[in-house]
Protein backbone atom coordinates (compact mmCIF):
# COMPACT_ATOMS: atom_id res chain seq x y z
CA UNK A 1 0.00 0.00 0.00
CA UNK A 2 1.79 2.97 -1.19
CA UNK A 3 1.78 6.68 0.35
CA UNK A 4 1.95 4.53 4.21
CA UNK A 5 4.15 6.56 5.68
CA UNK A 6 3.77 7.30 9.20
CA UNK A 7 6.37 5.43 11.87
CA UNK A 8 5.49 4.50 14.85
CA UNK A 9 6.71 7.52 16.63
CA UNK A 10 4.51 9.81 13.87
CA UNK A 11 1.75 7.58 14.49
CA UNK A 12 2.08 8.57 18.19
CA UNK A 13 2.35 12.34 17.15
CA UNK A 14 -0.82 12.65 14.86
CA UNK A 15 -3.00 10.35 17.02
CA UNK A 16 -1.96 12.35 20.18
CA UNK A 17 -1.82 15.90 18.24
CA UNK A 18 -5.36 15.54 16.73
CA UNK A 19 -7.31 14.23 19.51
CA UNK A 20 -5.76 17.20 21.87
CA UNK A 21 -6.13 19.79 19.66
CA UNK A 22 -10.02 18.86 19.13
CA UNK A 23 -10.33 18.59 23.20
CA UNK A 24 -8.93 21.72 23.75
CA UNK A 25 -11.07 23.56 21.17
CA UNK A 26 -14.21 21.49 22.49
CA UNK A 27 -12.97 22.35 26.16
CA UNK A 28 -12.66 25.97 24.98
CA UNK A 29 -15.78 26.16 23.67
CA UNK A 30 -17.78 24.15 25.81
CA UNK A 31 -16.68 23.80 28.72
CA UNK A 32 -16.23 20.80 28.60
CA UNK A 33 -15.06 17.45 26.36
CA UNK A 34 -17.90 16.79 23.91
CA UNK A 35 -18.85 16.18 20.84
CA UNK A 36 -15.54 18.03 18.76
CA UNK A 37 -13.54 16.32 21.05
CA UNK A 38 -14.94 12.94 19.78
CA UNK A 39 -15.20 13.68 15.91
CA UNK A 40 -11.19 14.72 16.49
CA UNK A 41 -10.59 11.25 18.24
CA UNK A 42 -12.52 9.26 16.04
CA UNK A 43 -10.72 11.08 12.63
CA UNK A 44 -6.96 10.78 14.29
CA UNK A 45 -7.78 7.28 15.10
CA UNK A 46 -8.98 6.35 11.73
CA UNK A 47 -5.95 8.73 10.04
CA UNK A 48 -3.61 7.11 12.28
CA UNK A 49 -4.60 3.83 11.68
CA UNK A 50 -4.15 4.40 7.49
CA UNK A 51 -1.32 6.38 7.37
CA UNK A 52 0.77 3.88 9.56
CA UNK A 53 3.38 1.66 7.82
CA UNK A 54 2.35 -1.95 7.80
CA UNK A 55 5.56 -2.54 10.12
CA UNK A 56 4.16 -0.15 12.42
CA UNK A 57 0.37 -1.28 12.42
CA UNK A 58 0.79 -2.19 16.19
CA UNK A 59 1.29 1.71 17.07
CA UNK A 60 -2.22 2.89 15.06
CA UNK A 61 -4.18 0.19 17.76
CA UNK A 62 -2.18 1.67 20.76
CA UNK A 63 -1.95 5.61 20.28
CA UNK A 64 -5.72 6.12 20.31
CA UNK A 65 -6.30 4.96 24.03
CA UNK A 66 -2.87 6.57 25.29
CA UNK A 67 -4.25 9.77 23.21
CA UNK A 68 -7.23 10.09 24.58
CA UNK A 69 -6.39 9.48 28.51
CA UNK A 70 -2.94 11.64 27.90
CA UNK A 71 -5.93 14.41 26.40
CA UNK A 72 -7.80 14.29 28.87
CA UNK A 73 -5.03 14.61 32.18
CA UNK A 74 -3.96 18.02 29.64
CA UNK A 75 -7.30 19.28 29.90
CA UNK A 76 -7.84 18.85 33.21
CA UNK A 77 -4.27 19.95 33.87
CA UNK A 78 -4.60 23.45 32.34
CA UNK A 79 -8.37 24.29 31.91
CA UNK A 80 -9.84 22.55 34.80
CA UNK A 81 -12.40 24.45 37.28
CA UNK A 82 -10.53 25.80 39.84
CA UNK A 83 -12.23 24.02 43.00
CA UNK A 84 -10.41 23.09 46.28
CA UNK A 85 -9.43 19.64 45.96
CA UNK A 86 -6.25 18.40 45.23
CA UNK A 87 -4.61 17.97 41.64
CA UNK A 88 -4.20 14.45 41.96
CA UNK A 89 -7.64 14.31 43.04
CA UNK A 90 -9.16 16.53 39.98
CA UNK A 91 -7.54 15.10 37.80
CA UNK A 92 -7.75 11.28 38.58
CA UNK A 93 -11.75 11.99 38.84
CA UNK A 94 -11.88 13.64 35.29
CA UNK A 95 -9.70 10.92 34.29
CA UNK A 96 -12.78 7.96 35.80
CA UNK A 97 -15.33 10.30 34.90
CA UNK A 98 -14.15 10.56 31.14
CA UNK A 99 -13.64 6.96 31.04
CA UNK A 100 -16.91 5.98 32.33
CA UNK A 101 -19.16 8.33 30.17
CA UNK A 102 -16.82 8.13 26.81
CA UNK A 103 -16.06 4.55 27.12
CA UNK A 104 -18.02 3.56 23.97
CA UNK A 105 -15.79 6.65 21.69
CA UNK A 106 -12.81 5.13 23.75
CA UNK A 107 -13.65 1.88 22.16
CA UNK A 108 -15.21 2.66 19.00
CA UNK A 109 -11.78 4.70 18.59
CA UNK A 110 -10.04 2.06 18.93
CA UNK A 111 -12.06 -0.78 17.08
CA UNK A 112 -12.18 1.12 14.39
CA UNK A 113 -8.39 1.83 14.23
CA UNK A 114 -8.38 -2.08 14.51
CA UNK A 115 -10.72 -2.36 11.74
CA UNK A 116 -8.65 -0.29 9.06
CA UNK A 117 -4.97 -2.20 9.79
CA UNK A 118 -6.94 -5.72 9.14
CA UNK A 119 -8.32 -4.50 5.83
CA UNK A 120 -4.32 -2.83 5.01
CA UNK A 121 -2.59 -5.93 6.33
CA UNK A 122 -5.58 -7.95 4.13
CA UNK A 123 -5.14 -5.91 0.90
CA UNK A 124 -1.06 -6.15 1.52
CA UNK A 125 -1.06 -9.89 2.07
CA UNK A 126 -3.89 -10.62 -0.94
CA UNK A 127 -2.73 -8.40 -3.86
Amino acid sequence: MSGSSLTAAGAAVFGFGGTLLGGLVDHLATDELGFVFGLAFLLSSVFVAWKVRTQDWIAAIITPPIAFAATVVLVSTFLGADTQETYLSRVGLDLITALSFKAGLLWGGTALAGVVVLVKRRAADHP
